[in-house]
């Protein structure tokens, strides 16, 4: 089946969905039964979930490096049955050091598999046109929490965490990978040279090298600010909310945060002829 960009972006979107919907957003919602399990307190679970994040971004440019060497459709190929194998094996972890060398060693594969990655390849394969589509892609993936909040912790409820992760485990080798493969063997066959297009003009006239390093500190420091909010507040949400009193209205509730994503970029998108600052 040929690969268009209406399809690598739709592929893109299933796998996101799947990738921060078990990578990211389950966590909050396993941590209650994992930590009555390991004996351990919740907190300590959010810390190495944290400290999986850290480690991620500092092998990030390593990461980041492959892709432009490897290409980031292979990188996410070859992550998702990693992400699946890691699933799988959390999932029969015997102890809690166990459990934590793997979380941290998924968070480091995360990378492969999501936003770096998925923006990365819609660079390359869209060219011109890479920000309407990596806007597009936005806009399915924003849907991750709404249906990963309540998908998790029916899994929970039914089979526990352990069953929850295997399930997981499944969604990345059987959907993600399969659609992960067809994208990176679709950008080599000469019949999707249409997906590709020559780089054009930049919209916006570049800043000077004395300028340009200043915004990108100013950038870089607004990225983790608001990433330190947003991924403070999405991993706690359902847990905050049930803390209000909210309690089987918690995750309902919560809900609304993926359509209020999708919102913001429908929003975005409408201003793109508009400076990004």
């Amino acid at each position: 089946m040929r690969l268009t960009l209406l399809k690598l972006v739709i592929a893109l979107g299933v796998t996101q969905i799947i990738g921060f919907g078990s990578l990211y957003y389950a966590f909050a919602l396993i941590v209650p039964t994992a930590s009555v399990e390991f004996g351990v307190k919740p907190s300590l679970l959010f810390g190495v979930f944290s400290l999986g994040f850290l480690l991620a971004g500092f092998a990030a440019p390593r990461i980041g490096r492959a892709m432009d060497e490897v290409g980031a459709p292979r990188i996410m190929a070859g992550g998702s049955l990693v992400a699946s194998a890691l699933l799988l094996a959390i999932s029969f972890a015997p102890g809690f050091p166990a459990f934590v060398a793997l979380i941290l060693l998924l968070e480091l594969v995360a990378l492969t598999v999501l936003y770096d990655a998925a923006f990365a390849t819609l660079a390359r394969l869209s060219g011109p046109h890479a920000r309407r589509n990596i806007t597009r892609l936005t806009l399915i993936a924003g849907f991750a929490s709404t249906l990963f909040w309540p998908l998790t912790g029916w899994l929970v409820q039914e089979i526990g965490w352990r069953g929850t992760y295997a399930v997981f485990a499944g969604m990345h080798l059987f959907i993600a990978f399969p659609l992960h493969l067809w994208i990176a063997r679709g950008q080599a066959d000469p019949t999707t040279a249409s997906v590709t297009a020559p780089a054009s003009a930049p919209a916006f006239a570049p800043l000077r090298p004395q300028a340009a390093r200043k915004a990108f500190a100013v950038v870089a420091v607004s990225f983790a600010l608001s990433g330190l909010v947003i991924s403070a507040m999405s991993v706690h949400m359902v847990g905050t909310l049930e803390a209000a009193g909210l309690g089987a209205s918690a995750t309902l509730i919560a809900m609304l945060m993926g359509p209020a994503q999708v919102l913001s970029r429908v929003i975005e998108a409408a201003a793109a002829a508009l400076p990004p600052l």
